[in-house]
């Protein structure tokens, strides 16, 4: 099932800046393909080993809890200070006072270690070089075994946006459960998806079709169109289930993309925080005016936020722009806003609105080294390709790479000669010829190119990113009709691989980790000083590459963008408030 794309920034994931007049804002996400997939676990086994110098060894008699000689309560639960139970336990004891005994007559070397008789009647012994079948001898005996050695129960990899920001070590003993426990963050984006299993571990006493449960409290919906459209506060969208997802989706949350296992249990910044809903890009709205936001973050604190994420932006006009001011105000009453920088970058002075704002937490984005990848294989080399928000790719084929000449000087890529950047019409290819066009990134955005290409009659596209390092998956512009081929992404490093032309086979995507570098700046993370003040903005740079979080529909995928580190800051700041 494929979501609509239409309401996202492309910069992150593509080359077009796009740029918005103050009063509108935009989601700081760029679009990645979206990658849905059911939840599932995976089985965890484990199998002990043993200890030959010790025995657990069990005697003849019920232990307390499966006796019919103790006193019982409610539920057939044993009462411990029940008189009949007492003098039951006070038999067992004498039974192994007379084991005790028979061991200093016939096996002296052995120890009685420690008793048991409520789970079982029985003893541990260390051994000192007596044999089991010496034990098994004693007329009170049924039978003796060595003591079993057991391991952590096939712990998964930890979720590494939680490793990257050491959040697991700021939750403390309370653990997940007490990570923002209580604190109420405000998401203010495109709706939650409050069915998602991120968001079910605390139950829901509100009714069916409300768009709330006991964790997602609130769900409002903030547009002047909403009311005439019959837009309400549900996900249509998948940004604001993303965002969300990152914030407080519940510890241990087991996922899939696109078929492949992810080797670790997700959790959010602040898995025990409280979300609310406040919609300001419904149904098919893209844009949210100022009045909107404003609308939104003063009911956000009249119902009690704590923290509100703002994964939005728009141009900043300096120190007058009034939702600037507005977030300057509601940090100065005690609500923490964390804000995205814009994915305008690299170069100076591209920070948004209300990213500028003074007080704003501010957040950069940086990578984390891991994605679910197909792969390309030509002749006997495979490199990694990652799939973007266009066709399906049809995997377990094979396809001709065709490389894209140039067909003018504008249309070269400035760094690999002769190689098309595809922005312009590319000459048509013969009607049934199964071509992917390999074309470079470059000047325009991602859908500009496949569209290009499919018009040309190729059945799908490889793009050369312009960087060394790891592909990603690339997004849309944002346009109601988008082209339909499956589009891919090479790392420069594997240019070499593609550019050669011949058959490639499109190999099923797999989890991959490491992939590339963590904590390496997102190319198109926004930078400052803040226009006419000059100050020094992002506050913080969080993961915000290669972000894996849900989406609505019970599925996962893999985001990039300042959108994706905001949500980082305002976890965070919801565990600190815990």
């Amino acid at each position: 099932m494929r979501g609509r794309h239409a309401l996202f920034v492309t910069e992150g994931t593509s080359d077009a800046h796009v740029t918005e007049t103050p009063p509108l804002a935009r989601r700081r996400g760029p679009r990645p393909r979206l990658r849905r997939t059911a939840s599932s676990g995976t089985p965890l086994s484990a199998a002990p080993s043993v200890d030959t110098t010790s025995a657990i060894v069990l005697l003849k008699g019920d232990p307390v809890t499966t006796s019919g000689k103790v006193t019982r309560g409610k539920n057939q639960r044993v009462n411990l200070q029940g008189t009949a139970t007492k003098s039951y336990r006070a038999l067992l004891s004498a039974q192994r006072n007379d084991f005790k005994r028979w061991l200093q007559a016939n096996a002296p070397g052995a120890k009685v270690t420690s008793s048991y008789d409520i789970s079982l009647n029985a003893v541990s012994v260390q051994l000192n070089g007596t044999a089991l079948t010496t034990l098994t001898r004693a007329p009170m005996v049924v039978t003796a075994q060595y003591s079993g050695v057991y391991h952590k129960v096939g712990a998964p990899t930890p979720d590494p946006d939680l490793s990257l920001i050491r959040a697991v070590e700021a939750w403390g003993g309370a653990g997940a459960a007490g990570a923002g426990a209580g604190v109420r963050v405000a998401i203010i984006d495109s709706g939650i998806d409050q069915d998602h299993p991120c968001f079910d571990d605390m139950g829901d006493s509100n009714g069916p079709n409300n768009l709330t449960n006991n964790k997602v409290v609130v769900a409002k919906v903030f547009s002047n169109t909403a009311a005439k459209n019959g837009f309400d506060a549900s996900a249509v969208d998948s940004h604001g289930t993303h965002v969300a997802g990152t914030v407080a989706c519940d510890a241990g949350t087991a996922a899939t993309v696109d078929g492949a296992v992810i080797p670790y249990l997700m959790s959010g910044v602040a898995p025990a925080a409280i979300l609310g809903n406040y919609n300001v890009f419904p149904g098919t709205q893209e844009n949210a005016r100022s009045e909107d936001i404003l609308n939104a973050l003063d009911a956000a604190y009249s119902d009690g936020m704590q923290v509100a994420n703002m994964s939005l932006g728009g141009g900043a006009s300096g120190v007058q722009d009034l939702l600037t001011v507005a977030v300057d105000n509601l940090d100065r009453g005690g609500m923490v806003v964390a804000v995205a920088a814009g994915n305008d970058g690299p170069g100076y002075s591209t920070v948004g609105s209300p990213g500028s704002a003074e007080r704003a937490l501010t957040a950069g984005a940086s990578s984390v080294a891991h994605q679910v990848t197909a792969s390309l294989t030509v002749g006997s080399t495979e490199v990694p390709a990652v799939p973007g928000d266009f066709g399906t790719p049809p995997y377990g084929t094979s396809h001709t790479l065709d490389r894209v000449e140039p067909v003018s000087a504008a249309d070269e890529s400035p760094v690999i000669a002769g190689l098309s950047l595809g922005c312009s019409a590319l000459p048509a290819v013969a009607p049934g010829d199964d071509l992917y066009a390999v074309i470079a990134r470059g000047t325009c955005d991602f859908t500009v190119k496949a569209a290009n290409a499919q018009a040309a009659g190729y059945t799908g596209v490889v793009v050369v990113n312009r960087l060394a390092g790891p592909a990603f998956a690339m997004g849309t512009n944002g346009a109601a009709i988008q082209p339909t081929i499956p589009a891919l992404m090479v790392s420069l490093d594997d240019s070499a691989t593609v550019l050669g032309g011949g058959d490639a086979l499109l190999g099923a995507p797999a989890y991959r980790s490491p992939f590339g570098l963590s904590n390496q700046m997102g190319d198109f993370s926004s930078e400052g000083p803040t226009d006419v003040d000059a100050r020094i903005k992002p506050d913080v740079v969080a993961p915000g590459v290669n972000i894996l979080s849900s989406v609505p529909g019970g599925e996962f995928a893999f985001y990039n963008g300042t959108s994706m580190a905001t949500p980082h800051l305002a976890g965070a700041a919801a565990v600190v408030r815990g």
